[in-house]
């Protein structure tokens, strides 16, 4: 079960690092609506899949923690990337913030395939 959810995971990590790229070539209120479902649909399978994964890899005793840190982790690293997508896009252009966006986005995921259990327990 666990090599599903990490296929479901993978392939939907992918589509969503996809999604700013979509904006970019939007030219149509439609194209919008298209990216935007399936960013939904992408989410709707990422998410659950990444809890599942996530939880299953968490030490017995320091969940709760383990949980905490991770939040808070997400929840500064969204406040600062949306604090600087802003600060780019005033000086530049919201296609720029986009490609850093979907970049950073595949950057993250090619990361998680060299990423080894071994390496991780030291933490």
């Amino acid at each position: 079960m666990e090599n599903f959810q990490s296929l479901l995971y993978v392939f939907f990590a992918y589509l969503l690092g996809s999604i700013p790229f979509g904006y970019i070539f939007s030219k149509q209120i439609y194209h919008l609506y298209a990216v935007q479902f399936l960013y939904g649909v992408g989410a709707g399978f990422a998410y659950p899949s990444w809890s599942s994964l996530f939880t299953s890899h968490l030490e017995k005793g320091k969940r709760g923690f383990q949980w905490s840190i991770y939040s808070s982790g997400v929840g500064a690293g969204t406040a600062v990337a949306a604090a600087t997508g802003a600060w780019i896009a005033q000086i530049t252009d919201f296609r720029i913030v986009f490609l850093i966006t979907g970049f950073f986005s595949i950057l993250g995921l090619i990361i998680l395939f060299f990423l080894e259990k071994k390496s991780l327990k030291k933490f």
